[in-house]
């Protein structure tokens, strides 16, 4: 390899590879941190004797303190870089799940869910967006989607893998074998791929020559590079804001609703395999989903088209709702999977675009923490809402509309100039 004229160095730009890594690590998080869950609760009540209420209570308070950590000091990135970061984050995973492989009471079990918080604040969504931040302006929409797509393979590749592994080793030994494997790949990954910046490689953003014109949306936030800090209350005050973090923390506890109650709510109509394919259907058509939106908010309004795919997702509640035949409810499923990727990608896209840069790690966290904590009370808001209405139907109904709701909230916080234009 060898320095251009203007001190860079040629060869291929690192940001894809940056990229690559951050979808492996996205699978391995949510895979074992995400997905897994269903795994771990339904192992330490039916073989550990664990109460259901308890680990189930466990479960939330993992995501309410995942949340927590990310808001109030998730900046380990800023800190640490990503290497050392993902690195203490592959750590805190691999001993959360050796730890519950080998739990036999609940303080135990807890004791794992507070180190697995820790792996969810330096892995997931906004560990992500802080890893491609300094790599990649005018396809950020691209190299964002790509990356988060391994999320979806987390329940593709990585829970089957740990299933099969527990069935035929037995829970303790398949779940520590999935853990030692998946964190010792995952520790060569960040080792191989995680750079802080282009600056550290000799390269430039989105791998554009220094001579080459600075992208717009760069170049009119210049100034913010050296801003100081945003309070906390200017943060929160902002339309950018709470047009942005509302709307999508609606759209994930929605979402994140259905999903946990999905089985349930179609094995009746479509039978248990049935129900199972439509799960799978759902998950192809959330990365089908997250590839096509993630090109198209690189070209088009980011606001229009996250507006848009809250329609899709209201469009498929309605169809699940309101569907009588087995098409429907299949159409159903994959309306709802075209939006369900896009629902932790475009909050961060929306963020990049329309606050400084120097703010955009603390209010991209403080925006997935907001949703997290949301997000958490929506499988059992679902199941009271069943119980109350007697079926799914209404409470599909209510997702439909607040999720209409919340795509108009997003269309009116765009630009003022914008909205005087249309």
């Amino acid at each position: 390899m060898h320095l251009q004229p203007d001190g860079s160095r040629a060869g291929r730009f690192r940001g894809w590879e940056v990229v690559a890594g951050c979808f492996f690590m996205a699978m391995v998080a949510w895979g074992l941190g995400f997905y897994g869950n269903g795994l771990y609760l339904a192992y330490l009540v039916g073989e550990r004797g664990l109460p259901l209420d308890a680990v189930s209570a466990g479960i939330t308070a993992y995501y309410a303190g995942g949340a927590i950590l990310i808001m109030a000091g998730g900046g380990f990135i800023d800190r640490l870089g990503p290497r050392r970061s993902v690195a203490l984050g592959t750590i805190s995973l691999t001993l959360a799940v050796l730890a519950i492989a080998r739990t036999d009471a609940l303080w135990q079990f807890y004791a794992a869910m507070g180190l697995m918080a820790i792996a969810w604040t330096t892995m997931s969504s906004s560990a992500i967006n802080a890893i491609l931040a300094p790599w990649f302006e005018r396809r950020r929409g691209t190299a964002l989607s790509l990356a988060l797509t391994g999320a979806s393979f987390g329940g593709i590749a990585v829970i089957p893998l740990v299933t099969q592994a527990t069935r035929t080793l037995g829970h303790r030994e398949g779940l520590t074998l999935a853990a030692l494997a998946l964190g010792a790949v995952m520790l060569a990954v960040s080792a191989r791929c995680f750079v802080r910046s282009p600056a550290d490689v000799g390269q430039h953003v989105d791998g554009e020559r220094a001579s080459a014109p600075p992208p717009p949306e760069a170049a009119a936030r210049a100034e913010g590079v050296v801003e100081p800090a945003w309070t906390l209350r200017r943060i929160l005050a902002s339309r950018e804001f709470l047009t942005t973090a509302g709307p999508f923390s609606v759209g994930l506890t929605i979402q994140v609703g259905v999903l946990t109650h999905q089985i349930s709510m179609l094995q009746g109509p479509l039978g248990p395999d049935g129900a199972a394919w439509a799960v799978s259907l759902t998950t192809a058509a959330a990365v089908l989903g997250r590839l096509v939106a993630g090109a198209a908010m690189d070209r088009f309004s980011r606001r229009a088209i996250a507006a848009l795919n809250f329609a899709v997702q209201a469009a498929g509640l309605l169809l699940l709702a309101f569907g009588t035949t087995r098409p429907a409810l299949y159409a159903g499923c994959l309306l709802a999977g075209l939006a369900v990727g896009n629902m932790i990608t475009f909050a961060g896209l929306l963020i990049h675009r329309e606050f400084p840069s120097s703010q955009f790690n603390r209010v991209n966290r403080l925006a997935v923490g907001v949703g997290q904590i949301l997000y958490a009370t929506g499988p059992l808001a679902m199941s009271v809402a069943k119980q109350a209405a007697g079926g799914y139907d209404v409470p599909l109904l209510a997702c439909a509309g607040l999720a209409c709701a919340a795509g108009a909230v997003v269309w009116w916080g765009r630009a003022r100039r914008a909205r005087a234009q249309a």
